[in-house]
């Protein structure tokens, strides 16, 4: 294993489940047909969607393929994904990027939506390359988060983030982030991936208060269990900051961008 988090590592989500699938916003329909136009999905084939979380990525994208394959290690996680989609065209699997076993499946496409971060890079592209069929392709789908969001009170946020939890950026209890010490498109051009491309959807998000410490007990940075029973007082603080900065409005406006980077296995 290199030193990248693995999505193996089923604690780093530890008691975000019910926040992730209530607050974390969806995958806009915009970017579900760039990859529709762009790559002729129509209904067939089979997806693999890496590290599906709650299940907000599988559900954008299943529609446009016969076949669908979603996996994420942690059984919160996964339980909440089955209960909100009964689709029976979905395969859920409870397992990690390490351990995942795709058999005899051919894969036609690929999708890592806020989750290529995770991933022991490399050794899981490698991993899956047998599986992939002549020509299938890659989606690397993110848009930030608060931690690296630019408006003015997502600093703000970060701050008080800091003030509880200390200066370095948290990954589940006990464990800092690393982010990946190479660019991805670099990383897919090494692994016999090819006619890369990149998109940049632009987007407005509104938030409140309420969406805005949800939306925080849903990520690995600041994951409700990380304050050990301090939360009301880091709420409290928290809006208080956020008010001050907002000048008492409580309608936050989020310009965020939604980044596609996507290419082919040879």
């Amino acid at each position: 294993m290199s030193k990248r988090q693995s999505i193996g590592d089923s604690e780093t989500f530890h008691g975000t489940a019910k926040y992730y699938a209530q607050y974390r916003p969806e995958v806009p329909k915009a970017v579900v047909e760039y990859l529709k136009q762009t790559y002729g999905l129509n209904g067939a084939g089979t997806l693999l969607d890496i590290g599906c979380g709650t299940g907000i990525s599988t559900v954008a994208f299943a529609p446009l393929f016969a076949k669908t394959i979603a996996f994420d290690p942690n059984k919160e996680m996964l339980d909440q994904a089955i209960d909100n989609n009964s689709s029976s065209n979905i395969e859920w699997r409870l397992c990690s990027d390490s351990n995942l076993n795709l058999g005899n499946e051919v894969i036609n496409f690929a999708i890592a939506v806020r989750s290529f971060h995770w991933l022991d890079q490399e050794k899981f592209l490698q991993h899956i390359k047998p599986n992939m069929a002549n020509n299938a392709t890659i989606a690397i789908i993110s848009d930030g988060s608060f931690w690296t969001g630019k408006e003015k009170w997502q600093r703000e946020i970060v701050k008080t983030i800091q003030e509880f939890l200390g200066e370095s950026r948290k990954a589940g209890k006990g464990k800092n982030y690393a982010p990946s010490a190479k660019p991805y498109d670099l990383i897919l051009k090494k692994n016999g991936i090819s006619s890369i491309k990149t998109k940049i959807i632009p987007i407005i998000r509104h938030w409140d208060l309420d969406s805005i410490i949800g939306y925080l007990y849903s990520t690995s940075f600041s994951a409700y269990d990380l304050y050990n029973g301090h939360n009301a007082a880091f709420e409290n603080k928290l809006k208080k900051n956020l008010l001050t900065i907002n000048n008492g409005k409580t309608d936050f406006i989020e310009k965020a961008e939604f980044s596609i980077l996507s290419g082919s296995f040879k």
